[in-house]
């Protein structure tokens, strides 16, 4: 039994990772996220428990990086297709065993915004996130762990164009349930996958109309990998997003008592 459980859970992971490479036209939220599961809550991991005294979970930094092309619809059946490049750094806090709060703020870094009237450039901007996520089911030998969190992001952002006198400001709020599910593979590889359902208003100018914008389809089908160092020294992971909002974020940080 424990043997096809496995075998099915790496044949979920093998699907997900397979339609990376799928060409399709995005359509996402218009707040900057970043991505990857919630490490700091992993120790429930049998691995984990084995290398750790008993007690709560390490505290967690990171840094991430996040890419995403997507489409916004705009009030008054306007779209517009966005790119974007934003960078994050953050704070993963344990406040029990089985419940972290996970929170930060970053930039972004440059990107496009391409509606009927031409292109306007994205960026420089801001952005700040603060979740929490909760294991739901612990790992055990014959079973993944489950997480389940909830997380709110506000991006602000800077655009200017496609008229040389036009710099109206991108203001984008999200709010986005996850559920991940990841098997630690021999104390350091943790294959992940997620599933995510998100929402909000973005606001915009178009020419001389204020405008209200939100997602087209508003969920992530997502699958991911993170390595971990003995002891948590270092840890790594890299998501992409073949399904719903789509795009690649990748980040390292470390864990400390």
């Amino acid at each position: 039994m424990r043997s096809i459980r496995g075998r099915a859970f790496v044949a979920v992971l093998a699907i997900v990772v397979a339609l990376l490479g799928v060409e399709r036209i995005a359509q996402a939220c218009g707040a900057a996220y970043p991505g990857g599961p919630m490490v700091c809550t992993m120790a429930d991991a049998p691995s984990a428990k084995k290398a750790e005294t008993p007690g709560l979970p390490r505290a967690r930094v990171f840094a991430s990086y996040a890419y995403t092309s997507t489409t916004i619809l705009f009030t008054g059946d306007r779209r517009a297709d966005m790119t974007r490049h934003a960078a994050f750094a953050g704070t993963e806090i344990p406040v029990s065993p089985r419940l972290g709060l996970r929170f930060g703020a970053g930039g972004l870094g440059g990107g496009e915004l391409r509606t009927i009237r031409g292109t306007a450039t994205l960026g420089p901007g801001a952005t700040t996130f603060f979740g929490a996520v909760a294991t739901i089911v612990d790992e055990k030998p014959e079973r993944p762990f489950l997480q389940m969190g909830a997380t709110l992001s506000i991006t602000r952002a800077a655009t200017r164009g496609p008229a040389p006198n036009e710099a109206p400001s991108f203001t984008a709020f999200d709010l986005r349930a996850a559920l991940t599910a990841g098997k630690t593979i021999g104390s350091f590889l943790v294959p992940f996958v997620t599933l995510r359902a998100f929402g909000g208003p973005i606001f915009y100018r178009i020419g001389l109309d204020d405008v209200r914008g939100t997602d087209l389809y508003k969920y992530q089908v997502a699958g991911g990998l993170a390595v971990t160092l003995p002891k948590r020294i270092l840890d790594v992971f890299v998501e992409g997003v073949p399904l719903g909002e789509s795009g690649v974020s990748a980040g390292l940080g470390t864990t400390f008592n």
